[in-house]
């Protein structure tokens, strides 16, 4: 007889139908009867039977394990403590039965519990032998959500209203983890839950061959390797079962009939290594957002902000209130921005084509206090943002909000008709995201430095043309209001008029205030204060192409990166010394552009930085959602999954935040398309129902956000891949071996408009199709890729969709070695509709919209940053493949 001493949560394997595997036999013995005392105490303290304590060592003491085994899967948590002394009293000193409540809390059936209760008899005599638990269990007793509940989503408590008991002495964190478990169960797994259906049986048998990596199974126990605090598990492992139920729907397309995993699937290694991944994932989104206290992290009215802020919330406007700069109008864009945009400012019969006048027919000053109005133009005339006309070509209304700081207020200059009546403005240069952090290329080991710019009240500091100005006009008040509101003479006010043309200024005068500085609430606005911060970028000795952006390739010489967000400026340096240098040249080109900065926001040379609401980390090298804007999110979509009700425009503003995040991942871009549909409904503010497809969205949006988090030193797959697919056969995919640095090269080309890739030509090979862009010439054969794939359709579909396939077929391939995970892979694609709806994770078209979202689903579970680059069809060495033809290979000539 085996007896292996310890039965512990790691060792167990479940399997359909129903009975326990056990694994890792380490510290196992041959029992003989006649030895029970023989054997040495071995094992985890929290797994030991009470006779052990007692050294009594007999098969019983496994039934005893196993009973603690079951407590803790059903109920996640173990029944006693964690240290000896705590469970040696528990089990040996303390007369009364093993207290099952928590179980039965959890929502086991009232036969787990009994069985269980059995399986924990303190008295080895009574406890249950082998046979008898097995003869007496009853298995049909035993609900489907027992079975559940073993991994990990078997509570029936209700969001917000019912809650796991939690003692009164335990710790606030334990409470709110305790309520993080029991309302994600709810909310996703139990009945009603938005998966409730999505973790039956697979059709599949399990013991079948299975290479691809969906479905994924569910965890049935916590990863040894990804330690978290104990009264974390609970939450950790319903969190991580929730993530990896969102990649399987988004495989399956939300089909739920495509995404059951058999919950007793034995998981294959790929599926391991997913498992391992979303462990660790979860485990630092939960430590990041690990609360103080449970008023901190309530996620109860979590989308009441997003509601609040559908509408602008307009407050009345407080003069004083206003925050400006000391000197307004003190930088002249016109002499940093490029040639074409300073042509176009200069001109206003550029911008507004239409002569004008363009007055609104209204009350600009509607809802806005006279005398608080006349103390703001006042203070804005005072340092330099305003000015005064007696005709404007141009007018809109001003009105405020409330800002961040307590007690303080914003005025906005409503330019939105403005804007509508302007020429179309150029797209801001250069302009960064969160897309454009994975630019970055970092080496393991390597140093990199973090800093940071802001320019104080950047707008306010750039100069409007004059003649441009009669454009940007306010409301008009009176000479006489305005002299009584300023404290000032008419003589002092009429050196403030641009157009009194020598005459005297009268008191019964209307005057338009001006803004003599770009305005935020115009469209124009953006392009010229990016392009100002360019030039001083540039001015500071950074090359253009450093500063990394979506439409340009980045530099291969990456010693100093640039980020520019119109008034934040990011570095990324590699060396401390030359990273100080630049920083210094950057601050004198601020002086002398007299561009005020934020030194109070200055970042010099950190490990760790926070830009466009991301948090930038270089130990490890980690690129993630900012810890506060993470948990908005994730609150907010746990709120408004729990009330099923939002407005459309209170959905849309959450859906914002999280899409911004999404740039970071843009696979999970692919989740979203009923929730378009529902964003435009009208009346925007109307709070509805959320249909249960919408749900179902928002509900992988939540279990995907511990993938947000992006590593920034994942390296090159020694392998360039290239896919194809023709419809009179079917599918191909070819691999080639090469260098690190020529897979650098092409990795930098990816999704940018116009490069594409030719192979290098050899004798016979097709002729040159001439293509538009830049030709970027790949020294390698198509004789030096190997056929990987050449399968024939079993099916026929429009030419993008088998294309879409094809691509999907080179991930699928690519995830069959574990050595692939964590990986950039460059993937030559000949067909640019499939390549640019891949690149951005969506698409319009619901023919191509599943199989983009099992490419994503494969790139996020897999750790693959996907970099697809444009190769012409005579130059696909997969095209061949495709089409059940054999692949030229490279001879090779002997020695004699």
């Amino acid at each position: 007889m085996i007896l292996t001493r310890l039965v512990a949560r790691r060792q167990v394997a479940d399997q359909h139908p129903p009975h326990l595997l056990l694994a890792d036999f380490g510290i196992a013995d041959v029992f003989k009867p006649d030895s029970a005392t023989s054997l040495q105490k071995k094992g985890t303290w929290a797994y030991m039977a009470p006779e052990i304590f007692e050294d009594i060592i007999t098969p019983k003491v496994d039934i005893w394990s196993l009973g603690v085994v079951g407590f803790e899967l059903l109920s996640g948590s173990r029944p006693f403590g964690q240290t000896p002394f705590e469970v040696q009293v528990s089990t040996c000193y303390d007369p009364d039965p093993v207290d099952v409540s928590a179980v039965r809390a959890a929502g086991a059936s009232q036969a787990a519990c009994t069985f269980v209760s059995w399986l924990l008899t303190k008295q080895e005599t009574l406890r249950p032998s082998a046979e008898e638990a097995h003869r007496d269990m009853s298995w049909p007793d035993l609900a489907q959500n027992d079975v559940a509940s073993m991994i990990g989503f078997g509570s029936k408590s209700t969001f917000s209203k019912v809650q796991k008991p939690v003692a009164k002495d335990v710790p606030a964190q334990l409470a709110v983890w305790s309520k993080l478990d029991s309302d994600l169960r709810a909310l996703l797994f139990d009945s009603g839950g938005v998966f409730q259906t999505a973790f039956c049986h697979c059709e599949v048998s399990p013991s079948s061959r299975h290479r691809g990596i969906f479905p994924l199974p569910m965890l049935l126990s916590w990863p040894d390797d990804a330690e978290v605090p104990l009264e974390d598990v609970p939450a950790a492992l319903c969190l991580a079962n929730a993530c990896l139920a969102s990649l399987n729907l988004l495989w399956a397309d939300f089909k739920e009939t495509r995404s059951q995993a058999s919950p007793t699937a034995q998981a294959t290694t790929g599926q391991l290594e997913v498992h391992t991944r979303v462990a660790h994932r979860v485990r630092r989104m939960l430590q990041r957002m690990r609360p103080t206290s449970t008023q901190d992290f309530a996620w109860d009215g979590g989308f009441a902000r997003f509601e609040t802020g559908a509408s602008l919330q307009c407050e009345p406007l407080r003069g004083t209130a206003v925050d400006l700069p000391e000197r307004a109008g003190t930088c002249n864009p016109l002499a940093h921005i490029h040639e074409e945009l300073r042509r176009a400012v200069a001109d206003p019969s550029v911008i507004f084509p239409d002569p004008g006048p363009h007055i609104p027919d209204l009350d600009g000053r509607a809802g806005v206090s006279m005398s608080e109005y006349l103390v703001l133009v006042s203070r804005e005339l005072a340092c330099g943002k305003l000015r005064l006309r007696r005709r404007v070509s141009g007018m809109a209304s001003v009105f405020a909000v409330k800002k961040a700081a307590v007690g303080r207020q914003r005025k906005i200059w409503n330019g939105a008709e403005l804007s509508r009546l302007a020429s179309q403005p150029p797209r801001p240069e250069r302009l960064a995201n969160p897309a454009s952090f994975l630019d970055i290329h970092v080496e393991a080991g390597e140093a990199v430095y973090y800093s940071k710019r802001d320019a104080a009240t950047f707008f306010d500091s750039l100069q409007v043309p004059p003649s441009l100005q009669p454009w940007f006009g306010q409301p008009a008040v009176s000479a006489a209001e305005l002299a009584a509101a300023s404290g000032q003479t008419l003589r002092d006010l009429s050196i403030l008029v641009d157009d009194l043309d020598g005459e005297e200024l009268d008191e019964d005068c209307l005057l338009h205030p001006v803004n003599v500085v770009w305005p935020m609430g115009f469209s124009w606005s953006s392009a010229v204060a990016q392009s100002t911060t360019l030039s001083v970028v540039t001015n500071s000795g950074v090359q253009p192409d450093a500063v990394l952006c979506m439409e340009q390739p980045p530099p291969l010489d990456q010693s100093v990166l640039c980020w520019v967000a119109t008034d934040d400026t990011v570095f990324a340096h590699r060396n401390r010394q030359h990273g100080a240098k630049t920083l210094a040249r950057f601050d004198a080109a601020m002086d002398s552009a007299h561009i005020p900065r934020n030194a109070g926001k200055d970042v010099s040379l950190a490990s760790h930085i926070t830009a466009l609401g991301c948090d930038f980390t270089s130990q490890p090298y980690l690129v993630e959602p900012a810890t506060a804007k993470l948990s908005a999110c994730f609150v907010g979509l746990m709120d408004v999954l729990d009330k099923g009700w939002a407005s459309p425009k209170g959905l849309n503003g959450l859906l914002g935040l999280v899409q911004w995040f999404c740039l970071l991942q843009r696979p999970v871009f692919a989740v979203f398309d009923k929730v378009y549909a529902f964003v435009r409904k009208e009346p925007a503010l109307k709070p509805r129902p959320l249909p249960l497809d919408v749900r179902q969205e928002l509900a992988v949006a939540l279990g995907l956000l511990p993938l947000l988090t992006v590593s920034l030193d994942r390296p090159y797959l020694n392998k360039l891949l290239a896919c194809d697919a023709a419809p009179e056969f079917g599918f191909g995919v070819c691999a080639a071996k090469v260098s690190p640095v020529t897979m650098h090269q092409l990795g930098i080309l990816a999704e940018r408009r116009g490069d594409y890739v030719r192979l290098h030509r050899r004798p016979g090979d097709a002729d040159e199709i001439p293509r538009l862009g830049t030709p970027h010439r790949l020294h390698l054969p198509k004789q030096a890729f190997k056929k990987v794939i050449s399968s024939r359709a079993r099916w026929q579909a429009h030419s993008g969709v088998l294309e879409a396939h094809g691509l999907l077929l080179a991930l699928k391939w690519a995830a069959r070695s574990r050595a692939s995970f964590h990986k950039k892979l460059v993937v030559l694609v000949d067909a640019k509709v499939v390549l640019g709806a891949a690149s951005k994770g969506r698409t319009s078209a619901p023919a191509l919209r599943g199989v983009i979202r099992a490419i994503s689903a494969h790139s996020l579970a897999c750790d693959f940053l996907v970099r697809l680059v444009y190769i012409p069809s005579e130059d696909n060495p997969a095209d061949a493949p495709s089409r059940g033809q054999r692949v030229p290979v490279k001879k090779t000539v002997r020695k004699a």
